[in-house]
């Protein structure tokens, strides 16, 4: 089957992990590539402007990424620091005193605007059966409880 589906052997390969971060670099870091590729986009920092508060997530990250370097390093692979979640994480460096209040903070502000970001709606089983009762013509659906 490979004979067939590659016929000329494989001739793709995955980009390396140094290539991809020398690629996504100049997007992370303030730079006039990320300006120029985002010239024209509204990217006002404000509630439910999503590309605002990705921008300023940006931003934070240049600040956050050697916290979490070091969170990983000295915290996670040293055994020190247990907690599977980045807000466990940031509690138990706290604690053992691998971070101050203030990288602790910033930490969690950074880990907040990602997860506001990333974050899906989630509605309970109650709110979508109720969307889809108010919908004249709408067969009636079985709730899984």
């Amino acid at each position: 089957m490979r004979l067939v589906i590659f016929p000329r052997g494989r001739t793709y390969f995955a980009a390396s992990d140094r290539l991809g971060r020398k690629i996504v670099e100049p997007l992370m870091q303030p730079s006039e590539t990320r300006e120029r590729l985002s010239h024209g986009i509204y990217k006002t920092v404000e509630p439910g402007n999503p590309i605002g508060l990705l921008q300023e997530a940006l931003e934070l990250s240049v600040r956050a990424e050697p916290l979490e370097k070091r969170l990983r390093v000295e915290g996670v692979k040293t055994g020190r620091v247990t907690a599977l979640d980045l807000p466990g994480q940031i509690e138990q460096a706290l604690g053992v005193g691998l971070l101050d209040a203030a990288e602790a903070q910033l930490l969690r502000d950074y880990d907040r605007k990602v997860m506001d970001i990333v974050n899906v709606d989630d509605f309970s089983t109650e709110e979508l059966m109720a969307a889809v009762q108010a919908e004249p013509g709408t067969p009636h659906l079985r709730q899984i409880a």
